[in-house]
């Protein structure tokens, strides 16, 4: 229950938040995508009539539980982001207390069941059950640990093209979605050689990840109506280089800014509210 509520009052917020620009017309994308990049992809988002009954539920439950994304497009990863969190929890409150083999099995059982479940998501799932690993890995040193960061960056570089038309294709998953998980658990495994804890650790890197979810939420609004307005507003005037570098550095202010403010009004509001009703629901 804290878990939904912690989640999903922040993601409520951010629906209505994009109902209300729908609603008054105030994303620039189609108009960015006809006019300057020509991008089917960008073209796609906000491209239907808002209903306040439709995201009153999608506010409430059809993000979290099925995965809508219509009024905020990276919601897509909160329906994976909740229901791997209690498979996590359901995996280690079941997990054998004693005997490798048993725990073998246990592992086995869950990644059966999890590939027979959750058909093509399943790979997301399974990010969560490589991200339990990490801590009976041996710490990387040496060469390794560079060799292990370079893989992870080639991984979470792929792109459907030629340049990387030589990496096996997975069959049953997106191939971005499979080499992205692994490249995650790669730079996780890097990590853990303890070679960058001092720059996380720093203040800047520390506000970076409390704002970071508040930014998640809210910078594709950015981006779909600063951003795009700003594209148009420029790119007859001055040469591309100029408007979107600009458009770059604004971008990623307002970005922060938004996820800032987002985090200090309703993310800690959220916190503290699911915090509160859990207590007392507990009592």
């Amino acid at each position: 229950m804290k878990r939904y509520l912690r989640l999903g009052i922040p993601i409520a917020v951010s629906v209505f938040i994009g109902y209300i620009l729908l609603k008054f017309g105030w994303f620039w994308n189609h108009a960015a995508a006809t006019t300057v990049s020509h991008s089917d992809w960008l073209n796609g988002y906000f491209a239907f009539q808002p209903g306040f009954t439709d995201a009153l539920r999608d506010a409430t439950y059809r993000v979290m539980l099925l995965g809508f994304d219509r009024y905020n497009p990276p919601l897509w990863t909160m329906k994976i982001e909740f229901i791997g969190s209690l498979i996590t929890l359901s995996f280690y409150a079941l997990m054998p207390a004693q005997g490798v083999w048993r725990k073998a099995i246990h592992y086995a059982i869950a990644v059966l069941s999890i590939g027979l479940l959750a058909n093509k998501d399943a790979v997301f799932y399974y990010a969560f059950l490589l991200g339990g690993l990490i801590w009976i890995l041996p710490k990387p040193r040496g060469a390794f640990k560079w060799l292990l960061l370079a893989a992870a960056w080639c991984l979470e570089s792929f792109q459907y093209d030629g340049l990387f038309r030589w990496m096996p294709n997975p069959v049953i998953w997106d191939e971005k979605f499979f080499y992205g998980v692994l490249g995650a658990f790669l730079i996780l495994w890097f990590l853990r050689s303890g070679a960058w804890d001092g720059f996380l650790g720093s203040t800047p890197m520390r506000v970076l990840g409390r704002v970071a979810y508040s930014m998640y939420l809210t910078h594709f609004f950015i981006l779909c109506t600063f951003s795009c307005w700003f594209s148009l507003l420029l790119q007859a005037h001055v040469p591309r280089v100029v408007w979107a570098s600009a458009d770059l550095v604004l971008s990623a202010l307002l970005i922060f800014a938004a996820g800032w403010v987002y985090e200090r009004v309703v993310d800690r509001s959220g916190m503290q509210f699911s915090q509160w009703f859990v207590r007392g629901f507990s009592a």
